[in-house]
């Protein structure tokens, strides 16, 4: 597992990689994408492709990307992921990266 532990103010957020094998995700172990996080009051992660399309998207922070797009599997490559928050405090935050998928 790779990821990063970002903290600001109250509240923290981490990103991950996002691995399958033999387009089975290794379940319990990067099987999905999400932040995680504390004080969070507003969440949406959005994921694009390499063109910039987006492919996913949501603001419920308990339904994290399983690595699909209209339930099939995405092939190996690069993705961009936007996560914007709004804090406990009403301060707005922005996280922008890639995340791999990586059979």
């Amino acid at each position: 597992l790779k990821g990063k532990e970002l903290g600001i103010d109250d509240h923290a957020i981490s990103q991950q990689h996002l691995r399958k094998k033999n387009n089975n995700f290794l379940y319990g172990v990067n099987d999905y994408f999400k932040g995680y996080g504390v004080a969070i009051n507003k969440y949406l992660l959005n994921i694009y492709n390499r063109w910039g399309e987006l492919i996913y998207s949501t603001n419920d922070y308990d339904k994290p990307w399983d690595g699909r797009i209209n339930n099939n599997l995405v092939q190996n490559d690069t993705y961009v992921y936007r996560i914007a928050l709004t804090d406990l405090h009403e301060i707005k935050h922005t996280y922008v990266g890639n995340v791999s998928v990586i059979k």
